[in-house]
């Protein structure tokens, strides 16, 4: 029993061990990043210099142009810049969150929480699209915004193009409004869309439909 509590005890602080050095490398990491973008020294990122930092690094808009793939670059890492000073500042109301200088330790944060986290850079992608088509970045899409953004399943050079899973444009419309839209208000928050980011949603209409061709036939 002993001799087991003691290899438990030195598992346990192996992990912290490990969890340690993996944290002050990130720092590190992050402190360098920070220091090469403070050109001014000032010991704060203007959205100038942070943007410089994202138009180096695909990680944080490529995935984006990829799916958007009628966005130019300029326009996806202009994007990914919002969503990131919004994050990392804490401020979501449009171009007063654009004025936001950002500290190393609001960097730190992002990078960690965002960046080098994988359900957090799901959150962030899922963030970038939908604020690709919040045009006037009121944090909710209505009815034109949703409509532009239905175009991503439907144009001719859509990725979806040729997926059998994919519903008709006005059976998908309609699921929108009757089972995504909670409030019934036509206006759809991030929490309310992004199951239709992520695939899901369209996934459901199409079991749907399947199960009424189905009923159908048999009857």
């Amino acid at each position: 029993m002993i001799i087991e509590l003691c290899l438990l005890g030195a598992g346990l602080s192996s992990v912290a061990g490990l969890y340690k050095y993996k944290h002050n490398k990130q720092r590190k990491e992050t402190a360098i990043i920070f220091k090469n973008l403070d050109k001014d020294g000032n010991g704060e990122l203007t959205m100038n210099e942070l943007a410089e930092w994202v138009k180096s690094n695909g990680q944080l808009w490529a995935m984006l142009a990829v799916n958007l793939n009628n966005l130019s670059e300029e326009k996806c890492q202009s994007i990914a810049l919002g969503v990131i000073i919004e994050l990392a500042s804490g401020k979501v109301d449009g171009e007063k969150g654009m004025d936001s200088e950002i500290t190393e330790k609001q960097l730190h944060d992002f990078r960690t929480k965002y960046l080098l986290d994988a359900k957090g850079n799901q959150e962030f992608f899922h963030r970038c699209v939908f604020k690709a088509f919040d045009e006037d970045g009121n944090q909710y899409l209505d009815e034109q915004e949703i409509d532009n953004f239905l175009n991503v399943f439907y144009e001719s050079d859509s990725i979806f193009k040729g997926d059998a899973r994919l519903p008709p444009r006005n059976e998908l419309r309609k699921f929108i409004y009757e089972k995504l839209d909670e409030n019934n208000d036509k206006k759809l928050e991030l929490k309310e869309i992004r199951s239709l980011i992520t695939g899901s949603a369209i996934h459901k209409v199409s079991e749907a439909m399947n199960k009424v061709t189905e009923k159908s036939l048999a009857e």
